[in-house]
């Protein structure tokens, strides 16, 4: 990633902190339902060239449903084209395809592997069948460079956590210090290593800097913190946070939700318990930043990345849903808003 865009995306998590959350199976993946619109002109051939240019056009447009049948058809002509691979990869991982866009590039020599995002999802998929030594060996080799500067420790810190090694999970995370503009997502990710390993008193601490460090908290920092507070008897300290965050946003159900489980003997669960969960919120965190700094597509890709890794990650079904609207993608965003659990929090917001 050059390095124009890495200091966009850095301003970014200025503005964001750790994840703009809130605001907000796929027979045919997220993007484009039968509604779509389809270009009459394209129509899959038996050209390579033909293919492609039409799969081309469709991405131009963000069709990426249409664009990946076109690259598919193009790569029957040339399987072995690893242009034209990367090219379908990113179409289907942009549509939400994560499992056909696995499959795609399981046939690639680990040596013909140099795209980023190809390394990132053999991660992913590695940490969602629970091959954690296998997601080591991969996150090791990867170049520190662009975006993976502060995506590598991330992910890193959770596979360790997950192979039992809670102190070199903490100390990977510490690169992400020497950027004093990630201060709060490194400490909101030290929080959450913190209370999934049960060291509950060391993690208090983290979270408060998380939300002290931040110009203006994010939802998913406040929401840490709250349940924190609440998971550990100190009701009246999570009564205050969310009275003080309503105040400037009255709307929040969330947070409307959070305050009126304080009067009950209910107690929330971990936001982040597990190694799959934390490399999850991390690809969240990632998404939002970049789209922070307007690149949609790539924060679609992460975006589809998180939810994939975590089915029940209702704020990254928010994110991508917001995402595809931005790229006038309506009907795709329905259809993705429409994965937001109906008992979740941001459900009124999904469907609105």
């Amino acid at each position: 990633m050059h390095g124009r865009f890495f200091k966009v995306i850095l301003a970014g998590v200025l503005l964001l902190s750790v994840a703009a959350a809130c605001g907000p199976e796929v027979e045919r993946p997220v993007l484009n339902n039968a509604s779509a619109y389809v270009d009459p002109i394209l129509r899959i051939g038996g050209s390579l060239p033909g293919n492609y240019l039409a799969g081309r056009q469709a991405l131009k447009r963000n069709d990426f449903y249409q664009a990946s049948k076109f690259l598919d058809t193009a790569l029957q002509t040339s399987p072995n084209n690893t242009f034209l691979i990367n090219r379908t990869f990113s179409s289907k991982l942009a549509m939400g395809d994560v499992e056909g866009a696995y499959r795609l590039v399981t046939s690639l020599e680990r040596s013909d592997i140099r795209n980023p995002i190809i390394k990132i999802l053999i991660i992913v998929e590695a940490i969602k069948r629970n091959r954690l030594k296998d997601a080591q060996e991969t996150v090791e080799s990867i170049p520190e460079e662009g975006l993976n500067r502060f995506l590598k420790p991330l992910l890193k810190s959770w596979v360790l956590m997950g192979l039992g090694d809670g102190d070199s999970a903490i100390d990977a995370l510490k690169t992400l210090k020497r950027h004093p503009e990630l201060r709060s997502l490194y400490e909101v990710q030290v929080a959450f290593l913190l209370d999934a390993l049960g060291k509950i008193d060391v993690a208090e601490k983290h979270y408060r800097l998380a939300a002290k460090l931040s110009r203006q908290p994010s939802l998913r920092i406040i929401q840490a913190l709250g349940r924190y507070f609440d998971r550990t008897g100190k009701i009246e300290k999570a009564k205050i946070l969310y009275i003080k965050y309503l105040k400037d946003n009255p709307n929040s159900v969330v947070f409307q939700r959070a305050l009126s489980r304080l009067k009950t003997e209910e107690k929330p669960p971990l936001l982040v318990a597990n190694a799959k969960e934390g490399a999850a919120e991390a690809l969240f965190s990632i998404a939002s930043m970049i789209a922070r700094g307007r690149s949609n597509r790539l924060a679609l890709i992460y975006g589809h990345l998180a939810t994939y890794l975590r089915s029940d990650l209702d704020v990254g079904y928010m994110l991508t849903a917001r995402l595809l609207e931005a790229m006038a993608r309506y009907d795709d965003a329905i259809t993705t808003y429409r994965k937001v659990a109906e008992e979740s929090p941001f459900n009124r917001d999904a469907r609105l």
